[in-house]
């Protein structure tokens, strides 16, 4: 049997991260698994579209993978077959924010 090696293991995520210290649009994106990073962009990208399309070139697929949005005020949780589910954070005390 042969395994796809781009395909992640089942109860990953993939997080898209709006870059907070910058006044650009720039974004990541990394796979994580057990609350560990297993793979991540290797540079930012200059808005949402690139890094999407980078991260599908990683072995992301928006309709079989979970993954989540997160931007300056607002995460987006995307789960397979359910309704995307937005919530609305405080930036003060996001641990998204890059230091």
């Amino acid at each position: 049997m042969t395994t796809d090696v781009r395909t992640p293991p089942p109860g990953g995520i993939w997080e898209f991260l709006l870059d907070l210290n910058t006044t650009d649009e720039s974004w990541t994106w990394r796979r994580k698994l057990n609350g560990l990073i297993e793979q991540h962009c290797q540079q930012a990208h200059a808005g949402f579209g690139k890094v999407m399309a980078d991260a599908m070139r990683s072995g992301f697929n928006p309709s079989a993978h979970r993954w989540l949005v997160c931007d300056k005020e607002w995460t987006t949780h995307f789960d397979p077959g359910a309704e995307p589910r937005t919530v609305h954070r405080e930036t003060s005390t996001t641990p998204l924010q890059n230091k």
